[in-house]
């Protein structure tokens, strides 16, 4: 069995929120009669079944409360997306080129680097280029609501999910980290996907967030005279994202600003405008 079709840790159902037992699938028309028994999980309340294919598990809810035309609208544009660019190209998480992407990475590396042994979920985890590099010392969990960035995310050595990010298909405290890159300006409800984020976290574990500034001149000037770009395209400020992490019960909350296109990265109190930073990050720890 291929790592990526691994099934993930503390699964559970996204309809009753049941935990998920793992079972062999003797049925699977895909596999020769020899081959060996590809795995299924199951919901032991509802009965209903969940499997691997290409490498992602579809935990998808029966329903989608929650779920609005906004969403839908990202999840097909990342479909196509995706679809269309290669799973190592970061364009097709709708980052505008490779070295706008470096730069966030890089700037996010301080909080990621000497992690090991680690259960980590990176939720709308696009096509798995942030976490990758995680993936020998680590257990990542990749999941997004778009099936095709799933796959490239699996094709990257994640343990791919297709589930959306308002509902979370893990148990309570599952994961010792957790990241949120570049989602919150574009999911309908912000506050259950932060609900759900901190709900998977164990206590003493980690998040990592960015998003758009709401200060940056640059992204007001794009938001006001270029409403096409996608939407639901929301701005936030650092002492908004500090303040729902905490209100989450996170501690030892730090920041960094991110000055792109610009090559560089600064604290959040570094003595820089804000309004020059298109790009916030968070990181906080769990109580």
């Amino acid at each position: 069995m291929t790592r990526s079709a691994q099934p993930p840790r503390n699964a559970c159902c996204p309809d009753c929120r049941c935990l998920l037992i793992e079972r062999k699938n003797t049925d699977s028309p895909e596999s020769p009669a020899n081959a060996e028994t590809a795995p299924e999980l199951c919901c032991p309340n509802c009965e209903r079944l969940f499997q691997e294919k290409c490498g992602v598990w579809d935990l998808w809810p029966a329903t989608e409360d929650g779920f609005d035309a906004d969403d839908r609208w990202w999840q097909e544009t990342f479909d196509r997306l995706s679809s269309e660019r290669s799973h190592e190209d970061p364009t097709a998480s709708d980052y505008p080129d490779r070295k706008s992407f470096d730069y966030r990475q890089l700037a996010l590396n301080r909080w990621l680097n000497g992690q090991q042994n680690q259960l980590i979920i990176d939720v709308g985890c696009g096509p798995g280029l942030f976490t990758a590099p995680l993936c020998p010392t680590n257990e990542v969990i990749g999941l997004d609501g778009s099936g095709e960035m799933a796959l490239a995310a699996a094709k990257n050595g994640l343990i791919a999910v297709r589930a959306p990010a308002y509902r979370i298909p893990f148990a309570d405290a599952t994961f010792s980290g957790a990241l949120l890159i570049e989602v919150l300006q574009i999911v309908s409800d912000p506050d259950q996907v932060l609900d759900e984020v901190l709900r998977v976290i164990r206590p003493g574990g980690w998040v990592i967030l960015s998003t758009h500034n709401r200060h940056s001149l640059l992204r007001q000037f794009l938001t006001r005279f270029f409403p096409d770009r996608g939407p639901a395209h929301r701005l936030f400020s650092y002492k908004e994202l500090a303040r729902h992490l905490t209100r989450r019960g996170c501690e030892t909350i730090s920041g960094r600003q991110l000055y792109l296109p610009l090559s560089f990265h600064r604290p959040i109190s570094a003595r820089l405008p804000s309004c020059l930073a298109t790009t916030i990050a968070v990181h906080g720890v769990k109580r």
